[in-house]
């Protein structure tokens, strides 16, 4: 999947556009969404997965999965949506 560029502001998490705001970022790379396996009709289960200086994060239902400082999480979560 080709990853595009998108605002900031377009991302739906404002815990996450609060964080890119901090560190001056206007623009993330948007990796995609991803649906669980179990719930593939509901968005209450997606997940949206962004990119910047090297680190990702998933936007979830709740709060963001952060790759570098949830790694455990991050990686359990990764299995279960089927993500390489």
């Amino acid at each position: 999947m080709k990853a595009n560029w998108i605002k900031i502001k377009d991302i739906n998490s404002a815990e996450i556009q609060s964080e890119m705001k901090r560190q001056g970022i206007e623009k993330i790379k948007y990796i995609g969404k991803f649906w669980h396996p179990e719930h593939s009709d509901s968005n209450d289960y997606a997940i949206e997965i962004y990119e910047y200086k090297g680190m990702k994060v998933a936007a979830t239902n709740g709060n963001p999965i952060w790759e570098e400082s949830d790694f455990e999480i991050w990686e359990e979560m990764m299995v279960i949506y089927g993500i390489e």
